[in-house]
């Protein structure tokens, strides 16, 4: 009876024994290079686009199971590369990747105590409205939506921005905050 115990205890245990935890990280000055500081030691994080620059925005999950990044991908026209995809990497695997569209992602954070990432992407250059969104880690989904930008007046062909007064669609939600670029204001 002991033995069939100790067996089970063992199969619990194991694999909480193999989960990486992640302390921390330290991005090269050139930004080609993001070390992952582990329980286990120091290993360089993976490039996981074949046209992959670099790295940026590296954040760790509030439980230290997870570790993120941005990849900075080419853009052609522009002087230097930007933000591609949002990496999530747990024990030492890819486990899900946010892709960007169009939009560059300019900030990101672990949220819902690590279960999703809440991001902000715009346009590289002079950004005049902010796509905010929630995303859950485990299938990727779209649980929440927010968009904020400059104040339109005139009509078209004369639409113009005004700027610096910044409009909210609806309500800001709490996971936005940590976030917040240019706007929402508060």
């Amino acid at each position: 009876m002991r033995g069939l115990l100790l067996a089970a205890l063992t199969l619990l245990v194991a694999p909480a024994a193999m989960a990486v935890h992640y302390r921390g990280t330290t991005l090269s000055p050139d930004r080609t290079k993001l070390v992952l500081h582990t329980d286990r030691g120091e290993v360089l994080a993976p490039r996981t686009d074949k046209g992959q620059q670099g790295f940026a925005g590296p954040h760790v999950s509030p439980d230290g199971r997870m570790v993120g990044w941005l990849e900075l991908v080419p853009l052609q026209g522009n002087d230097g590369p930007m933000p591609g995809a949002l990496v999530i990497f747990r024990d030492d695997k890819i486990v899900r990747r946010f892709y960007c569209g169009d939009l560059a992602i300019y900030e990101w954070a672990f949220a819902d105590g690590g279960k999703a990432v809440a991001c902000v992407q715009s346009t590289l250059h002079s950004p005049n409205y902010y796509v905010y969104k929630l995303l859950r880690i485990s299938d990727g989904h779209v649980l929440g939506k927010f968009s904020c930008g400059w104040q339109r007046a005139g009509t078209p062909p004369k639409l113009t921005h005004i700027p610096p007064a910044w409009v909210n669609e609806g309500n800001v939600p709490s996971w936005v905050w940590p976030i917040a670029q240019g706007c929402p204001t508060r």
